[in-house]
């Protein structure tokens, strides 16, 4: 009975690869990728890049280019609701964390908890989706970092946890209740994101924040996590906001934009 409401299912709601679209016998049986797709995003996600931002700080490890399979297969992700490909990205994002925390001081992390920090994602966006694409990479990479403990932490003992200790500015009141809140990030050029992402982020409050409750990272050494970095305004300005509170230890990407298109 099962398989054939499944049959049913695949007759009028087909599933497709979410990279390049095919779908029937051409996905052999998968929901979420066909073969060629997973073979070349995975290997897409094996070449780790150090994107070259427009601000020193901080320092950035991508696990690939947003190009090809990848670009399809974040956008997919982000703006598809196909949250099947969590797996796929967040072992990217694992992998980049890693390779950052291979050049870490391990002075920096004696005694420390290392915190991913999510960058956050537009009021209206969190409305339209139902999740965070960042927070939701940075939780599925907690859980392969937690199971695969990095030497760097096994040596010091380091704890491992997801905090969003950030969050977006609304434009007003108003606009965020309507879902306008201006301008696409992407439509815009070098200056005109770092002018907009220069004071755009603030402290965030966890679930008690009414009771006074806030979020602690003295005592955290963190990481700042995102999908896609394509000039660092997002992560510059987190940056700035956390330094002063906490040790910042750089940020992991799943991917880069090439420069050559970042419209600069």
């Amino acid at each position: 009975m099962g398989q054939a409401l499944a049959d049913v299912s695949d007759l009028f709601l087909p599933a497709t690869c979410a990279c390049c679209g095919t779908y029937g016998k051409n996905l052999h049986g998968r929901k979420d990728l066909c073969p060629r797709c997973d073979y070349l995003l995975r290997h897409s996600l094996l070449n780790l890049h150090r994107p070259q931002l427009r601000s020193a700080q901080p320092t950035c490890v991508a696990s690939g280019l947003y190009e090809h399979e990848v670009a399809a297969a974040v956008l997919a992700f982000k703006n598809g609701g196909r949250t099947d490909l969590t797996p796929y990205l967040a072992t990217g994002l694992t992998r980049a964390i890693s390779a950052l925390l291979e050049e870490q001081d391990l002075a920096l992390l004696r005694g420390k908890t290392l915190v991913l920090v999510p960058m956050p994602s537009e009021a209206s966006s969190l409305r339209k989706r139902g999740y965070s694409p960042a927070e939701e990479l940075a939780r599925y990479s907690l859980r392969q970092l937690r199971a695969n403990l990095p030497p760097q932490l096994a040596g010091v003992g380091s704890e491992i946890k997801v905090v969003p200790a950030l969050k977006k500015k609304s434009g007003s009141v108003l606009s965020g209740f309507l879902g306008r809140e201006g301008p696409g990030q992407k439509t815009l050029g070098v200056e005109d994101r770092f002018r907009r992402m220069s004071h755009s982020l603030a402290p965030a409050q966890p679930p008690g924040g009414l009771l006074g409750f806030r979020y602690d990272l003295s005592d955290a050494a963190c990481i700042l996590v995102d999908d896609v970095v394509t000039t660092g305004a997002t992560l510059s300005a987190a940056y700035r906001l956390l330094q002063p509170l906490t040790t910042v230890l750089g940020a992991s990407t799943v991917a880069a934009v090439p420069r050559r298109f970042e419209g600069s």
